[in-house]
């Protein structure tokens, strides 16, 4: 190590951009066979490749620098890179050192290369997936740092159950930490059954807790001490089982590790095929927000929505009618699913085919895969290209790699990994006479099936060795042995999991735990049951952090868009966790009253605007009913219903009607028998889930209709909305009865079933699409006066109904379109002005007002212009003095809409020219009448200025409408905006400014000023 720098050059470290060193090889081989063709990081996690993940966490906490390290696959993923958005965004460094084995060897050739100079940065393996606020750990490194410089390295851990999924079954890990400071004492990853402590660690550490709930995320904030670390101790390999355990051990050195817990947010690493099904299910189940697959900013392009019981599919799958997709599944783009096939809990990627009567239930299958009719995946992973013939089966655990083809009628065992790569011909650990290939170099038909492509993939392949075993010469416990080992890292494995279970309900610090979580609260939790917590954690933390409760709204309703929910679903979120603020050991119930009445009052507002009609309101009695009387809360509210009503009823959230609506309905309810009518049918009903327009137009009598032919999707139209029709399919049957009144019609005993289903549809609101209007009309834009009436049959002309059947939209969205695309009615046809028509006729305008020296601020008669114009038709005429004249006047022109005219086409007449500012605005001060005053800030939304004072032309007008690509066409011309400069593009029917930031771009602090950069997610 050269010896130490200046002080100034020290400093100058801490000032340099915040760097991560990102090992792109785990040095693991759990992943074996199928990472000796594509590196781990590139594997597709929830159809995502998986270093994305990583480097978009990276990227939003604020990291500018990322070093790459790689032993191999350095053109995969250098390659990779190129193609990234989430890479663009920050500046990445590929490091290829193929002689380094291990991590420490990685580590030890960074502070060779001298290429860290960031001072903390960051340590982090590729497959990490997290969504975490590293802000708050950072800040604790650097104030332990510049307190102690010997605390060099803070350690990212995840509070999680000791038996849960996210977590690997190798993982027995036990922190001791010094419960004051998080300082780490001991870190022990052996499955010894005691651990070692020395007795002088209780003379620095007062108090020290032995923690076996932590998860090592493997996100490290490390000081350059570290590599030097490294760079003196070569017998440092793994980064944990080596210098993390001895560090912490070796207080006669006095280096100190931290630990920084994270108990809400998510951060786990894809140690094994294992770890990889139960992160895929955590991101599905949105775990792992705003990293969703529907946010559609990582990855390649993609389109998926999102729909209920966390489905996932693009726009171009297709899906047969008979066909069943169940909860917790995500699939990709020009995908097939034929009839009578069912799919739970799985990954599939784009471009597969998967024929008739297939299950697959807990797999993932990657691009290009090809299953045939009547195939049962179970648990499995199916790589690119892969192809399962009829009838086969791949049972739990296994693995079938790239390019592998399993025989019709097949059956794959249970933890079996298949692969084309040629093997040595060693024994396969199965069978005592089976090859791996014959002579011919045809394929083992034992090992895939006789029209099978592919090997058994060995124990000996896989190097899964006992320490002190004879390698040539295993018996079978020491086969047995090896096997356990493999199990353990794949998929299933469940007597395992029940070992592992068994073993940890045996200790008494488990046994009389009272609030024990369920088993896998990753893996079953309600979507609904999620948002609730969700929206409880924001509203409790923020509310202890002392946040303002209107930002804390704003929070809670970008959610709540992103999540599709209701306002009476906040509500049932809101109220609780309001509630849940107030504490209640050793207080009498009037107490808490009298600490819960403030609560209210401070989130009044809050809750006011969640109150759109009495849905929410009997929501709001309904929540607090159903908390007062759960166990949890009965001892201290049990009692305080009525006064929480009354405090609601003060505060205007419920009104007499809704709580005595609700008392009588609770009053009310009785058994009742159900029976099947005499004309019960299976197949002639269908059920609708209506949104509340949609049945108010219908009890008005107002028209409802469907619009599509046969190469449509159908759409469900009102007068003033359109909706998309979605089947969606449940497990429950659904039985249909007479009348919607069933449950308050007290006079039959009996209530009457006609018919079932198993499915439904939604009604899912079309988005408007204004390009395809704009394209529409632009097909024949107005360029002139027409001689005659147009003839419809040869030119693109369309009337208001043509434009409501070409665009399947309600006519008051057709209307709304036309007006904010600036269109105009002639002869009975919706048109656009030919833009530079309609310069010329603007242009003819203001040579009018200037010819007859006409005040400028004063208002003309439309007669008065059309006798100086009459080349102009007079509805054209009309038209362009209503776009540049004052809102409140029908012919006083606008002096702003004027002079932002003129500058449109100063800069249209210059064809793509820049300006330097002081030029320009002389130009423009030059062309803009008498009276009419410029001003930089008028040319927002059609200039964007540069720091070097240059004017470029970029017309807001002229890009996309749609949100997405709109935010890509202006990435495109400039990676990084201000507020001001993104603001005239952030005006989208149904989304906030705040919410179109979130989802589609990423901010960042410019140095030593306020103002935030925002650039491309």
């Amino acid at each position: 190590m050269p010896p130490k720098k200046a002080a100034e050059e020290k400093d100058e470290k801490h000032k340099h951009p915040l760097q991560a060193v990102l090992f792109a090889d785990s040095w693991t081989k759990t992943f074996r066979p199928v990472s000796l063709e594509t590196p781990k990081v590139l594997l597709p996690l929830a159809n995502v490749p998986m270093l994305e993940y990583t480097l978009e966490f990276l990227a939003s906490n604020g990291v500018e620098e990322v070093l790459i390290f790689c032993t191999a696959h350095a053109q995969a993923i250098e390659a990779f890179l190129a193609s990234s958005v989430i890479a663009r965004t920050v500046k990445t460094q590929c490091i290829l050192a193929p002689t380094c084995l291990t991590a420490g060897d990685a580590i030890r050739e960074l502070d060779r290369m001298q290429l860290v100079r960031s001072d903390p940065f960051i340590l982090i393996s590729g497959d990490v997936v997290s969504n975490m606020n590293l802000k708050a750990a950072i800040e604790s490194h650097e104030a332990r740092k510049k307190k102690d410089s010997t605390s060099i390295m803070t350690v990212v851990m995840k509070e999680v159950q000791v038996h849960h999924d996210i977590r690997p079954l190798t993982d027995d890990l036990l922190v001791a930490m010094d419960t004051q400071t998080n300082q780490i004492v001991l870190y022990e990853t052996s499955h010894s059954p005691s651990a070692f402590l020395p007795t002088v660690m209780f003379q620095d550490h007062r108090q020290i807790g032995f923690r076996y709930d932590l998860m090592d995320a493997q996100v490290d904030i490390c000081s350059p001490d570290v590599l030097v670390q490294f760079s003196d101790n070569f017998d440092y390999q793994d980064i944990r089982r080596d210098f993390i355990r001895n560090e912490v051990l070796n207080y006669e050195m006095g280096n100190r590790i931290h630990a920084h817990i994270i108990s809400k947010e998510f951060a786990a690493r894809v140690h094994d095929p294992r770890t990889y099904s139960a992160i895929s299910h955590a991101i599905l189940q949105r775990w792992v927000y705003p990293m969703v697959p529907d946010n559609n900013f990582l990855g390649p392009a993609s389109s998926y929505h999102h729909q209920r019981g966390d489905i996932y599919k693009e726009a171009g799958v297709s899906l047969a009618r008979t066909a069943t997709v169940h909860p917790m599944t995500i699939i990709g783009d020009h995908t097939t699913i034929e009839a009578g096939s069912a799919i739970s809990k799985s990954a599939i990627g784009r471009h597969c085919r998967i024929g008739k009567n297939v299950r697959i239930t807990g797999s993932f299958l990657w691009d290009n895969v090809t299953i045939e009719d009547d195939v049962v995946l179970d648990g499995a992973i199916i790589c690119n290209n892969a192809v399962v013939r009829k009838g086969a089966k791949v049972q739990e655990g296994s693995i079938v790699s790239f390019n592998v083809v399993v025989g019709a009628g097949f059956t794959v065992p249970s933890y079996t990994k298949l692969t084309t790569v040629r093997g040595s011909g060693d024994d396969d650990g199965f069978s005592d006479d089976d090859d791996d290939d014959t002579d011919d170099g045809s394929w083992n038909p034992q090992h895939v099936g006789p029209d099978g492509e592919g090997r058994i993939w060995t124990l000996d392949d896989d190097e899964i060795f006992l320490e002190g075993s004879d390698d040539e010469d295993d018996d079978g416990d020491n086969e047995h042995a090896r096997m356990h080992r493999l199990k353990q890292t794949l998929i299933g494995a469940k007597e395992l999991v029940s070992a592992r279970t068994t073993r940890l309900a045996s200790w008494d610090a488990l046994s009389e735990s009272d609030d024990e979580e369920p088993l896998n609260a990753f893996e079953e939790e309600d979507p609904m049951e999620r948002f609730v917590r969700v929206v409880m954690d924001m509203v409790q933390s923020g509310d202890a952090n002392g946040d303002d409760v209107e930002n804390l709204f704003l929070e809670i309703k970008s959610f709540k868009f992103a999540q599709n929910r209701s306002f009476a679903d906040c509500l049932e979120a809101i109220l609780p966790a309001l509630c849940n603020a107030i504490p209640r050991a050793n207080k009498a119930p009037m107490a808490i009253m009298g600490l819960l009445k403030p609560k209210f009052e401070k989130w009044r507002g809050v809750v006011s605007k969640c109150i759109m009609n009495d849905v929410e309101r009997v929501k709001i009695v309904n929540t607090f009913a159903a908390y007062c009387v759960h166990p949890n809360n009965a001892p201290s509210f049990g009692t305080l219903l009525r006064f929480i009503l009354q405090v609601a009823y003060d505060l205007e959230w419920v009104t007499e009607e809704t709580i005595f609506t609700w008392e009588d309905k609770v009053l009310a309810a009785e058994p009742r028998t159900i029976a099947f009518a005499a004309d019960f049918t299976e197949d002639e009903l269908r059920v609708m889930e209506l949104p509340s327009d949609v049945c108010d137009a219908l009890e008005a009598g107002e028209q409802v209709y469907v619009v599509g032919d046969a190469t449509q999707r159908a759409v469900l139209c009102t007068a003033t909305k359109s909706y998309h029709l979605v089947r969606e399919d449940q497990s429950n049957m659904r039985l249909l009865v007479d009348s919607v009144n069933w449950e308050a019609d007290k006079t039959a005993d009996t209530i009457s079933v006609r018919g079932s289903a198993m499915s439904h549809y939604e009604l899912v609101p079309k988005p408007l699409d204004m390009n395809q209007l704009k394209q529409l009309l632009l097909e024949n834009p107005w360029t002139g006066a027409a001689a005659t009436a147009p003839k419809r049959q040869k030119l693109s002309l369309y009337a208001l109904d043509d434009l409501i059947d070409r665009l399947q939209h309600s006519p008051h969205e057709v209307s709304s379109m036309l007006a904010q695309l600036k269109a105009f009615e002639i002869d009975g046809f919706w048109r656009l002005l030919d833009s530079a028509y309609q310069r010329n006729v603007v242009g003819q305008i203001l040579d009018v007002v200037v010819q007859n020296d006409w005040d400028f601020n004063a208002a003309h008669t439309f007669e008065a212009f059309a006798a100086h114009l009459p080349d102009v038709h007079p509805t054209v005429l009309s038209h362009c003095l209503r776009l540049y004249s004052a809102e409140d006047s029908s012919f006083q022109l606008d002096a702003a809409k004027i002079a932002k005219f003129q500058a449109v086409s100063i800069f249209e007449e210059a064809q793509g020219k820049e300006w330097a500012l002081n030029a320009f605005m002389e130009q423009w001060g030059f062309r803009v009448p008498m009276g009419v005053a410029i001003d930089p800030s008028l040319l927002l939304g059609i200039a964007i200025r540069r720091a070097n004072d240059k004017l470029v032309y970029f017309p807001e007008s002229q890009l996309s409408i749609e949100p997405k690509q709109r935010f890509a066409e202006m990435f495109a011309f400039q990676p990084k905006w201000l507020l001001a400069q993104l603001a005239p593009s952030l005006l989208t029917e149904g989304m906030t400014q705040a919410s179109l930031l979130l989802k589609y771009t990423r901010a960042s602090r410019v140095a030593n000023s306020p103002d935030k950069l925002y650039s491309k997610r």
